[in-house]
């Protein structure tokens, strides 16, 4: 493949992920007007947001056998169509259930989709390569978050609900027909048979710990539902990791996790994550309870920071390839320490710059490992296992997002946000001496 083709490539497989990405966030601003328009209360149509992040943790963990098992190209040219197919459901839904199941479909192919994407790159790309191509890969899907509710709230004004689902349904058209003419086979090909019981048990472990730690923050720590989800998670987990510690071609190869960097990749990943999604949640509630602020406020208090945590991740993407992850590693801990504990300071913390001051610290910590530490993990297996390892390190984060925003908002509700905030800085404190032993 030519310079200009694989550039070209690496330019739409950027473009498709943003385009999927856009609704993951985009949808919180249409919930009131699809609830409406197709007679649901709020409970049940939250379900198109909470339930699209279940099925993503449900099916993360098969992709790495799928992008084995098939061809890369016409499983990557399969999810994208299915996925405007699922647009096409959602714009024409007459009633809820069939959304419902037009938005699973997206959660799978969205999984899929990234998974393909960043193996896709790691294969292009020579290693001294990689972070600077996953740094604007970062810039890329990060940017969507951040004016995804903006653009989701103007269409839906303007053109309806419909038209948002309409409108990203046509985009990712135009970016499957010119992934058609640059995709290529990338994978080597592994045609082992689907470990139907393992894939089961991942269900229930996965999708177990996500309802249950999804719903502590809103229902409360001693909620019986949770408790039973996340119960059930754990006891399935005791049959499905000795199940794949045991299988000769395990259904995800938890055997990658003895490989020392890969096991920190996906240990500083999961934190990271942890630390930014339990930041997302506690800030707007400590400004609009505590301090008073409007939801627009609130969330133009992050935005600066949204916006940096993007920015910066090319050129950390550039420091990884020149210096490696221990510099990048530090100085992000180091930056997510400053940041929470400043936020921990009594009278400060009360006014909304200063908030915003600490966030934009925060996330330009988060922003600076977040893709290096992808990149430092795939990098440590062999190409064969870049599939099952991108899968590992999605999966798990999905399981620290839910776990990270269930305890600091916990500890928010409990003891308060000087509290909060330095339980986040003690989790940053660990992972800082952990660079520094790494440097040394």
């Amino acid at each position: 493949m030519s310079v200009k083709s694989e550039n070209l490539l690496f330019a739409n497989l950027c473009a498709t992920c943003v385009i999927l990405a856009l609704l993951a966030t985009a949808l919180n601003t249409a919930l009131p007007a699809i609830g409406l328009g197709l007679g649901v209360d709020d409970a049940t149509v939250q379900w198109l947001v909470s339930g699209y992040a279940l099925a993503l943790a449900v099916f993360m963990p098969a992709t790495g056998y799928l992008a084995t098992r098939f061809p890369s190209r016409p499983l990557y040219l399969a999810a994208v169509a299915l996925f405007c197919l699922c647009c096409a459901a959602c714009a024409l839904s007459s009633n809820f259930p069939l959304i419902m199941l037009a938005r699973i479909g997206q959660a799978a192919t969205n999984a899929l989709v990234s998974n393909l994407t960043q193996v896709s790159i790691m294969r292009m790309f020579p290693k001294e390569q990689r972070g600077v191509r996953m740094g604007w890969f970062g810039l890329s899907v990060g940017f969507a978050p951040v004016v995804a509710p903006a653009l989701g709230g103007l269409i839906v004004d303007t053109l309806g609900w419909r038209a948002l689902f309409a409108l990203v349904g046509c985009a990712a058209l135009l970016c499957l027909l010119a992934a058609f003419l640059l995709m290529k086979n990338t994978f080597a090909l592994n045609p082992k048979k689907m470990d139907v019981p393992s894939f089961g048990l991942s269900i229930f472990v996965f999708g177990g710990l996500a309802i249950g730690l999804g719903q502590l923050p809103s229902k409360g720590l001693l909620d019986p539902a949770s408790i039973i989800a996340i119960l059930l998670g754990l006891a399935a987990s005791f049959a499905f990791v000795p199940r794949q510690l045991r299988a000769q071609d395990p259904f995800l190869n938890l055997r990658l996790l003895k490989r020392e960097s890969f096991a920190r990749a996906v240990l500083g990943s999961s934190a990271l994550y942890a630390l930014m999604m339990g930041g997302a949640a506690v800030l707007p509630l400590y400004l609009q309870g505590d301090l008073g602020c409007s939801a627009s406020v609130a969330g133009l208090a992050v935005l600066p920071a949204a916006l940096l945590m993007a920015l910066v991740s090319p050129v950390a993407g550039k420091i990884f390839d020149v210096c490696g992850m221990p510099l990048v590693a530090f100085a992000s801990m180091l930056l997510l320490l400053v940041g929470n504990l400043l936020m921990c300071v009594p009278g400060l913390n009360e006014s909304v710059f200063w908030a915003a001051f600490c966030a934009s610290l925060r996330y330009a910590g988060i922003g600076f490992a977040q893709m290096p530490l992808v990149t430092w993990g795939n990098n440590s297996v062999c190409d064969k296992d870049m599939p099952q390892a991108t899968a590992m390190l999605t999966t798990s984060r999905n399981v620290f997002v839910a776990l990270g925003v269930a305890v600091f908002v916990g500890v928010l509700n409990s003891a308060g946000l000087e509290f909060a905030f330095a339980s986040m800085a003690a989790l940053s404190s660990v992972l800082l001496v952990a660079c520094k032993k790494e440097n040394s």
